[in-house]
């Protein structure tokens, strides 16, 4: 299940629950707190949750994207968590498009780039700051522990991205999609 979820729409902590609620279809005992975000997060299953202008979005928003990143982390692959660096970068693939070639045109970094990496000491600060200086590309996510690290990441070069991964640690659970041809309707 892929849901596309604005980042301005939980700036304040009230609205955010509510908006969260509706959109990923919490049920009607959700406490609308970060406690009960995190535990029915938990319980989505299979999910890509897309969030769309997380630049612009602020306040309590930065506190829903922790619990929804430590939700993606300890979903162990189940929840997968993609926040969108621009505005324009995210859409609903529920909704019609007319100009595929201005949707393929939006996209500056073709291959999203997921993996895990297994090792010791590791460290997501570094790991993104690495990324930040070596790599071009968006979207980066470097969540987990000195044992496991999720990388999420938007490139036009995702080989670059494996080899210094691999030089750290051990990668495993690998995607690499082609965005491109995914907003075509095609396989990615």
């Amino acid at each position: 299940m892929r849901i596309v979820l604005d980042a301005r729409q939980m700036a304040e902590r009230e609205a955010a629950h509510s908006y969260l609620a509706e959109k990923l279809d919490f049920p009607e005992y959700y406490g609308k707190n970060l406690d009960a975000l995190y535990e029915c997060l938990c319980e989505l299953g299979e999910s890509k949750l897309c969030i769309c202008h997380a630049r612009e979005a602020g306040g309590y928003y930065t506190k829903v994207e922790k619990v929804l990143k430590k939700a993606a982390q300890d979903s162990e692959g189940a929840i997968n968590i993609v926040v969108e660096c621009g505005s324009d970068q995210c859409y609903n693939k529920n909704q019609e498009r007319n100009d595929e070639a201005e949707g393929a045109a939006m996209l500056e970094f073709k291959y999203d780039t997921q993996l895990l990496i297994e090792g010791e000491d590791l460290d997501e600060d570094v790991i993104s700051e690495y990324f930040t200086e070596n790599f071009k590309g968006d979207c980066l996510l470097a969540v987990g522990d000195e044992e496991l690290i999720k990388i999420h990441f938007h490139t036009n070069e995702p080989w670059k991205v494996l080899e210094y991964c691999a030089s750290i640690g051990e990668i495993y659970d690998i995607v690499v999609e082609d965005m491109d041809r995914q907003s075509r309707g095609l396989k990615g």
